[in-house]
């Protein structure tokens, strides 16, 4: 399968991505602000029913709320660079490996014929020269094609430099999302706990065990590195 960039369309993705990012941020921040009034600004209200809402709100729709915003920035983030490192570490346009690959092959043919006809004016240039007769044309011929043939090899290194290119960027590029995955993980680990951790019998939030929690730590690893870190809650 062929190794294609579309930058335009690359960008264009990349914009849209972002303003359902920045929507997705929005709401997790206005959900982490709902359980700050409620978990920590809420004096009036007390109770055993209360206790365990806070108590599962604190320990675990805040870290829900981290892991949503962070992974929105982290989506929008990735979604950005992926383009801008295409164009700094590949090219300015689209490129195709099939094409650059066809290029490269049409060059290589021009190459080789190129040779063979040099080697057919030496031959000829060697019989006039045996026998006294040199025709300037010979000599000013192949000085032309010595010229095309720099210019045939020129062209093919840049070829190969930029398939060079795309193709260490596709192998690498996938880096720039690898912080995404952990995220999406905590994500859907805290929205897994808070569909099930509800008992409806007794009116309060059953505590998740501690195994069940150990994406919070990351959570909060991600959090305390970004400028948000003097100001966790």
């Amino acid at each position: 399968m062929s190794v294609d960039m579309y930058l335009l369309d690359s960008q264009s993705q990349a914009a849209s991505i972002a303003n359902i990012c920045r929507q997705q941020k929005q709401g997790y921040e206005e959900l982490q602000q709902a359980i700050n009034d409620f978990a920590l600004n809420s004096e009036v209200l007390s109770g055993a029913a209360y206790d365990s809402a806070k108590q599962f709100f604190t320990t675990v729709l805040l870290p829900l709320s981290k892991a949503g915003i962070l992974l929105s920035e982290a989506v929008m983030e990735a979604c950005q660079a992926f383009p801008e490192a295409y164009i700094f570490r590949v090219d300015s346009g689209d490129l195709k490996e099939s094409d650059l690959r066809e290029k490269i092959e049409q060059i290589n043919r021009h190459i080789f014929e190129l040779a063979s006809l040099q080697e057919r004016l030496q031959s000829i240039l060697f019989f006039q020269e045996q026998d006294g007769v040199l025709e300037g044309s010979i000599d000013s011929q192949m000085r032309t094609n010595d010229s095309l043939m720099d210019s045939y090899v020129f062209v093919k290194k840049k070829l190969e430099e930029k398939l060079d290119h795309l193709l260490e960027f596709n192998a690498t590029s996938p880096n720039l999302f690898a912080e995404i995955e952990e995220l999406r993980r905590a994500v859907s680990q805290g929205v897994e706990l808070a569909n099930t951790s509800w008992n409806a019998a007794n009116g309060k939030f059953i505590m998740p065990k501690s195994q069940a929690l150990s994406w919070v730590k990351s959570v909060d690893d991600v959090w305390d590195r970004g400028p948000r870190g003097k100001k966790l809650l």
